[in-house]
């Protein structure tokens, strides 16, 4: 055990001389298998945030896959009879431009916000959506000349929102206290490393530089090869749906490796302050990481991320074509399937979010971290934490004003409404790259929390006393009900005893 300073108290932080024995014991005795396994790995890699330790590259094949594939494509949209056959216009340019520029300014300031109105920006968050429902039902409701049908959809649109308002209101009002702790933390360790503003400016340009690329390289794909194409289309009955999955894999893929790289290089800030490792350049060394010896996991995991979501949208064009053709049995199939897939899809993305923490901190490959990240987070019911936050709510109503603030920067400098669409969905993407790091700092304390809990006692006693309720609240109706059923709270009090 390692002794650092924190604010003039002592702090006990993980060192290289291993886990905390008693975490370790109830990891090897667990009933999951699963979990005894996590368990064994967490053994194996059990320093954290160790700088003088030297890395290996993780699962460099999909490091290699998809710089092949990014060159690949940076080739096609460099090729001269390609870039002969594109438009030169550049009309959209300077909005363009002007809405990254509004966008970044507004998610600084939307930060600066959340740290200084916390409470205020959340419950503007939780009540923006159901409000906003309502003044669309009422606009539909009062205005003349709609059909009846009409103005009974504005009816039932004012239903929705007044039972969103209730369910912010009555509901969820009881988790707003502890998401101010979150945000508060989240934002006074983004405040000491000022420089992860420029990380997350960084996301936006690489994601910026992935859709001209893949847009280019596609587009040149088709101008090259039409014929080609028409071929595969007349031959293969499938053949759209399978282009369809291509190109939506593809521009999937690129777009989670840049939030991914910048997720694991976030959560090594994160991580290195709550085992208080942030003394010297923690900024420069975690963003080293995630772009280096873990840039082949997160790789990986975007791959299956991209995978599930290119599914996702093949069976939404199919639902939409059987739709148009009214086609009602293909129609009920693909929806199930869509839901299917999206279900699929959100776990795995929700893996891959809390595994890139022990690849932050630990370098791991992608599938010790999830092993790892499962171990942790089923010992210590991470996932009751998770539903008693309301840090996404947060983070999409920021990205929405972002992607406003964005659509309007860019229409004020257009030539017409043309320039709207792409200055929103830019806006957008700054805002989500700037607001995900509330989101990462949140997820790196639960899981760094799940293995470590006397470090945010110390840190901050206040939010580690509400995770400690958030367990002991699901703790209360775990014995009741075992005491109901005759069965056992043992599990559910582990936990408890570990904080």
């Amino acid at each position: 055990w390692l002794q650092a300073g924190v604010g003039g108290h002592p702090l006990l932080v993980v060192g290289a001389m291993g886990l905390d024995p008693a975490l370790e014991q109830k990891l090897r005795v667990h009933d999951d298998e699963e979990v005894r396994r996590g368990g064994q790995i967490l053994e194996r890699w059990s320093d954290v945030c160790d700088d003088d330790v030297p890395r290996k590259c993780q699962d460099c094949a999909w490091a290699f896959l998809f710089l092949l594939t990014g060159g690949f494509l940076l080739m096609l949209a460099l090729d001269p009879r390609a870039v002969d056959k594109f438009d030169g216009n550049s009309k959209y340019m300077n909005p363009l431009l002007a809405s990254t520029v509004v966008s970044a300014i507004t998610a600084v300031a939307l930060l600066h916000v959340a740290k200084s109105c916390t409470e205020a920006f959340i419950y503007t968050a939780l009540l923006f959506g159901p409000t906003l429902t309502i003044v669309v039902g009422c606009v539909l409701l009062a205005a003349w000349g709609l059909p009846l049908l009409a103005r009974l959809m504005g009816l039932a649109i004012i239903a929705v929102g007044l039972c969103g308002l209730f369910c912010a209101l009555l509901c969820w009002r009881h988790l707003i206290p502890f998401t101010v702790l979150i945000i508060k933390t989240v934002t006074d360790v983004i405040e000491k490393h000022a420089s992860m503003i420029g990380l997350a400016f960084l996301g936006c340009l690489l994601m910026s530089i992935w859709c001209v690329i893949c847009a280019c390289g596609l587009a040149a794909v088709y101008l090259l090869h039409a014929h080609r194409i028409n071929n595969f289309h007349e031959s293969v009955p499938v053949a759209g749906e399978v282009i369809l999955f291509v190109n939506c894999f593809i521009a999937f893929w690129g777009a989670a490796v840049v939030a991914g790289s910048c997720q694991v290089a976030a959560c090594g800030v994160f991580g290195r302050w709550y085992f208080c490792r942030d003394d010297a350049s923690p900024v420069s060394k975690s963003t080293r990481v995630a772009f280096t010896t873990s840039f082949g996991s997160v790789c990986f995991g975007s791959a299956a991320i991209a995978f599930f979501q290119a599914l996702e949208a093949v069976a939404r064009s199919v639902r939409r074509q059987a739709q148009e053709d009214c086609n009602v049995v293909v129609c009920i199939v693909a929806l199930i399937l869509e839901s299917i897939i999206a279900c699929i899809g959100s776990i795995v993305e929700w893996f891959c979010t809390f595994s890139y923490v022990q690849c932050a901190i630990r370098g791991v490959g992608l599938l010790d971290a999830a092993r790892i990240t499962y171990s942790l987070c089923t010992y210590a019911n991470i996932d009751l934490i998770i539903s008693s936050w309301l840090v996404d709510t947060v983070v999409n109503f920021g990205t929405l004003l972002c992607g406003v603030a964005g659509g309007v920067g860019s229409l004020a400098l257009g030539s017409g409404t043309g320039a709207l669409l792409p200055g929103f969905i830019i806006g957008g993407l700054v805002g989500a790259s700037t607001l995900q790091l509330l989101r990462s700092g949140a997820v790196t304390m639960c899981v760094c929390w799940a293995e470590f809990p006397d470090a945010l006692s110390t840190l901050r006693p206040e939010l580690h006393h509400n995770f400690c309720l958030a367990i002991a609240g699901w703790n209360e109706e775990a014995t009741e009900m075992s005491a109901a059923g005759g069965g056992s709270a043992q599990e559910a009090t582990a936990p408890e005893q570990q904080s």
